[in-house]
């Protein structure tokens, strides 16, 4: 999307994490099948933590635009 001056409009990136398994996105209260109800992280870091700090594994770290169903960058954290 290209704005006036011939700069792209930024898009909102949203980092989840989903489950390798069930392929359900983490979020505050549980699992969600859909990506944007699930816990967004500022930072990767955040997202490490949060495997660590609530024994998750087999789960993937997820970057995609808000609103869209496809992935931009998927890799696998534990």
């Amino acid at each position: 999307m290209s704005e006036p001056n011939g700069t792209q409009a930024s898009l909102p990136v949203i980092r989840v994490l989903r489950s390798q398994k069930t392929h359900r996105y983490f979020a505050c209260n549980g699992w969600s099948d859909d990506a944007d109800s699930a816990k967004n992280f500022e930072h990767a870091i955040d997202a490490v933590q949060d495997c660590v700090s609530n024994n998750l594994e087999e789960i993937d770290l997820v970057l995609r635009v808000s609103g869209s169903s496809a992935d931009l960058f998927c890799v696998a954290l534990r």
